[in-house]
């Protein structure tokens, strides 16, 4: 986390968020759970979990979602066809966090910029970010498959992408993420930091506003 002076706030001028477990806690597939429950398990708490070789080529564009359902179909005797569908549906019935979009509306207000930088599939780009208007809300949505890298890859080069789209400047930047692993490439980079989880997510709030203002 960034040092500043003791009792004096730092200007916010960008908002940085994370996508899976900050700015949504849904998951892919979840429209399967009552009809396949059997196939939902073994692709929530197997294939997910044990195959992140795969999942990692899927988020930096190695893999399309049809070619990952087929390898997914071979494994549960359901089609492509049906898991493309089911993938589909339920990246459409995804809930945003209201509490960051109402944060991130402030942050607009008052003039900073807003971005999602996150580690994320095709599926995403394709149907969740037309589905929510993302585009029309956020000045940059900075995803992995489509700069074919992980936000910890080239030293971070995906948040410097987002910085030199909205000419900004990191000292005044802030980013949400659910994954301590960012830290010290945030601490590294001069991007003011904070652990966004189950945990932490209802001190947020408060601890922004002793630290913070946008502007």
């Amino acid at each position: 986390m960034v040092k500043r002076p003791i009792n004096q706030k730092t200007k916010i001028s960008a908002l940085f968020l994370d996508f899976n477990g900050v700015l949504c806690s849904d998951y892919f597939y979840s429209s399967m759970k009552s009809d396949y429950p059997d196939a939902y398990h073994y692709i929530t708490q197997d294939f997910i979990i044990n195959s992140k070789d795969i999942i990692n080529k899927w988020m930096v564009g190695g893999l399309n979602y049809h070619q990952v359902n087929s390898i997914i179909s071979k494994n549960t005797g359901l089609s492509q066809k049906l898991l493309d569908i089911k993938l589909e549906e339920s990246v459409r019935m995804m809930k945003l966090n209201s509490h960051l979009m109402e944060f991130a509306k402030q942050a607009k207000k008052n003039g900073a910029k807003t971005a999602i930088v996150t580690d994320n599939m095709d599926i995403f780009q394709k149907i969740f970010i037309p589905h929510n208007k993302l585009n029309d809300f956020f000045d940059k949505i900075t995803s992995s498959h489509k700069y074919k890298q992980l936000k910890v890859d080239n030293n971070g080069q995906l948040f410097d992408i987002t910085r030199d789209h909205l000419s900004i400047d990191y000292q005044n930047t802030i980013m949400l993420d659910d994954s301590s692993k960012l830290a010290n490439l945030m601490t590294l980079k001069g991007i003011h930091f904070y652990l966004y989880n189950n945990q932490t997510k209802d001190s947020f709030i408060n601890w922004f506003d002793q630290r913070y203002f946008f502007g």
